[in-house]
């Protein structure tokens, strides 16, 4: 019983935590960043104000983590996550503009293995190419996607074509996780 009730105090006491934050298992941090635009996409496309962006973003963790996000919601600072267990991610993107909208005009759903001691970053971006970071290759050769260090997996969900702001746009998901770096070594 007493444990119960120290259990209880712990919660009561830590506003926003998680129990895991409570009992001491957290092996690392999950953030969700704002957007970034890049130059050749007006910055309007990525704000989280705009219908033309992601103002209707909805993200919904599932599995080891249990939380869900909203466009007002974002940045979303660095939380306590377990370090180990599986993540589910439900991605969406609602047109609040448009009243013959019904439903999402993009979504898609991904999941990751947790692994302890990582700083998880979960970014979105509506664009061509996904915003994952990249080893810069010979001019001659095609960009590789996510083969720098940090950038662990990358996903395009279709936005429906009369909502796109041009032809080739898509809403990626791009998950990047710190790394041991070896001293003197640029990894992040």
């Amino acid at each position: 019983m007493l444990l119960r009730t120290l259990l209880l105090l712990a919660l009561l006491s830590c506003a926003g935590c998680s129990i895991l934050d409570v009992l001491g298992v957290t092996n690392g941090t999950l953030e969700l960043p704002l957007p970034k635009s890049p130059l050749s996409v007006p910055a309007e496309y990525n704000s989280m104000d705009d219908d033309r962006g992601l103002a209707g973003l909805r993200v919904e963790l599932s599995g080891a983590i249990e939380r869900t996000f909203t466009a007002e919601d974002f940045p979303v600072a660095p939380f306590s996550v377990a370090g180990r267990g599986r993540v589910f991610v439900e991605v969406s993107l609602l047109f609040n503009g448009e009243p013959r909208a019904s439903g999402p005009i993009a979504s898609g759903r991904a999941q990751w293995a947790l692994e302890t001691d990582r700083e998880w970053t979960l970014e979105f971006g509506r664009r061509e190419n996904p915003p994952a970071p990249y080893i810069p290759n010979h001019p001659d050769e095609p960009i590789e996607y996510c083969s720098w260090p940090t950038c662990r997996e990358y996903w395009g969900f279709e936005i429906a074509p009369r909502f796109r702001n041009y032809d080739e746009e898509v809403l990626w998901m791009v998950l990047s996780a710190s790394i041991d770096c070896p001293e003197g070594e640029i990894c992040n």
